[in-house]
């Protein structure tokens, strides 16, 4: 979409604000509703609606989250949202959908994040019946990055399904919908019982407590059996039904001819003993990802010992070179525990899935070390031209801070979808 005549003039009205409130106040505005013009509903809850947007600034559409204040009244649905937010906050990868800011109107909370225009996976599948092998490696990989980033980043899932996977309509998908994720902590025992039915691991069915990330694990083969099938491997009349066939694990495949090594790496993710179940790094290398099924003499040249904990680059100098001093997960914004991937229960007396390597194309690609931010010229001189001060706006980008000079300038430098 481009600047109209409308839009345009009132990008122009809030340059000049931002820079007469800049020069009074030595900081950057907070964002008010007359930033985003608001185009059409896209979706619906029980608590708030999601708007179709347009950043002014830019002219890129967003997604916009809005939350009634009333369902806010709670302790409890107070937490429920900052959580979400404070998740959102802590990931940032090209594979999950992002959050770029969050502001209050006198009756609303809204939390902006970026649009993927290509519906989702759920429909996408629907379309077609079921997803051939090609397709559905193309989507799954990048699915599989997504989820052990946020692993990566103490973060479980607890909703991954076909629904809260967004298109972007150019071949790439992002993981969306963090509104029951929590953060792990080592050894921790989870009580709360919370998904969707038919992706529901076992142990959370149970109901004695579970920990680690296993039941993301569990979620996303029935994800891909779904792709592959275009069903899920569980189904019934009734959730009481459904619970017994989950406990019991047993399912086949429905439509045959896909190949052993697809059947094989379902089977290892829909496992009833979560210490049992396949690792991230393990489906990364598994044969069915991996065309010649190994990694290359050069890939296994780079391969990470494994359990390494990791700090961005950012973290470490700056985004342009300012001294940081790398800190641990507490207060850091960039921190990235490869560790988890290996997760081991309290349960287990070996980590049997320690011995499991990971090329350094994957390693790569999951914590996105390659995109370790470098500062885009070019989008930030456009930032600096709304009124927000170079120094301001780096300063934001290394803290990790959300606003709306780096909205503008992550849509400048990431968002297609104008």
């Amino acid at each position: 979409m481009t600047l109209n005549d409308s839009i345009l003039s009132e990008r122009e009205k809030i340059v000049k604000f931002i820079k007469v409130y800049v020069k009074r106040h030595n900081e950057i505005p907070p964002t008010t509703l007359d930033y985003y013009k608001f185009v059409k509903l896209i979706g619906k809850g029980a608590f708030g609606k999601v708007t179709l947007g347009v950043h002014k600034l830019t002219g890129k559409y967003v997604a916009i989250k809005t939350i009634d204040k009333s369902y806010m009244k709670d302790d409890y649905s107070r937490r429920k949202v900052f959580q979400e937010v404070y998740i959102l906050k802590k990931i940032r990868h090209s594979c999950v959908i992002r959050l770029l800011e969050v502001f209050e109107s006198p009756k609303h909370f809204l939390m902006v994040m970026e649009y993927a225009g290509g519906g989702d996976l759920l429909q996408y599948v629907k379309k077609r019946k079921r997803l051939d092998e090609e397709t559905s490696k193309a989507i799954f990989k990048q699915i599989v990055y997504g989820l052990g980033h946020c692993h990566c980043r103490s973060v479980l899932h607890r909703d991954v399904k076909l629904d809260n996977v967004l298109m972007d309509g150019e071949g790439g998908v992002k993981l969306c919908d963090f509104g029951v994720s929590r953060l792990v902590k080592k050894e921790h025992i989870i009580k709360e019982q919370c998904g969707t039915p038919a992706y529901l691991a076992p142990e959370i069915i149970i109901d004695e407590g579970y920990e680690g990330f296993y039941a993301d694990i569990w979620s996303l083969g029935v994800l891909l059996y779904a792709m592959l099938q275009g069903t899920v491997p569980f189904k019934a009349n009734n959730i009481s039904d459904l619970h017994k066939l989950i406990l019991k694990g047993n399912f086949d495949f429905a439509y045959p001819h896909i190949s052993d090594a697809a059947k094989d790496l379902v089977r290892r993710m829909l496992v009833l003993t979560p210490e049992k179940r396949i690792s991230i790094p393990e489906i990364l290398t598994h044969a069915w990802l991996r065309e010649d099924g190994a990694c290359t003499e050069e890939e296994e040249a780079h391969d990470l010992e494994v359990g390494a904990t990791f700090f961005r680059q950012e973290c470490l100098n700056g985004i342009i070179g300012a001294a940081a001093t790398p800190g641990a997960e507490n207060g850091n914004i960039n921190f990235v525990n490869a560790e988890n991937m290996y997760y081991k229960s309290s349960r287990e007396e070996v980590a049997e899935n320690r011995g499991a390597k990971m090329s350094y194309t994957d390693y790569c690609a999951l914590t996105e070390d390659f995109m370790t931010y470098r500062i885009d010229e070019e989008a930030l001189q456009i930032v600096e031209s709304y009124g927000y001060p170079r120094k301001m706006v780096i300063s934001s980008l290394n803290k990790g801070e959300i606003n709306h000079a780096t909205a503008s300038y992550y849509l400048l430098v990431h968002s297609t979808a104008e």
